[in-house]
């Protein structure tokens, strides 16, 4: 009888154990989001808007104190839309690009367990 009981208790803990991710599958920092890489970037501050569909607008900035140890490659986690407009202004200049990003990305996980995250990267390259 004990045994009966033993494998019950199991079999619950394994169903209400993976409850909140597939079946079984542990999550694996899996961040829905937008990429977006500066290319050859010159020297300087810079001021970064991605402007969402709904008139949002986040910002990633640089100002001269630190433009020379400034991140070059940004995640804007939650950001899932179909298009986006990005604004760089530098010192020299403004780049304004409207992007149709892609958000298939590979399947991550372990084995059997794949669990697809929408991510989507652009670049711009400041070179042109």
């Amino acid at each position: 009888m004990g045994a009966v009981r033993l494998i019950v208790i199991l079999a619950l803990l394994m169903l209400v154990g993976c409850a909140p991710f597939e079946p079984g599958c542990p999550p694996v920092g899996c961040l829905d989001g937008l990429g977006v890489e500066l290319v050859e970037p010159e020297p300087g501050p810079f001021r970064l808007e991605v402007r969402l569909p709904d008139g949002t607008t986040r910002i990633e900035e640089c100002d001269d104190s630190q433009s020379l140890s400034c991140r070059r490659r940004f995640f804007f986690e939650g950001v899932v839309v179909e298009e986006v407009t990005l604004r760089l202004t530098t010192a020299t200049r403004t780049i304004v690009e409207v992007h149709r990003p892609d958000y298939s990305g590979k399947p991550r996980g372990i084995g059997w367990c794949q669990i697809r995250c929408r991510q989507a990267h652009i670049t711009i390259n400041l070179r042109k």
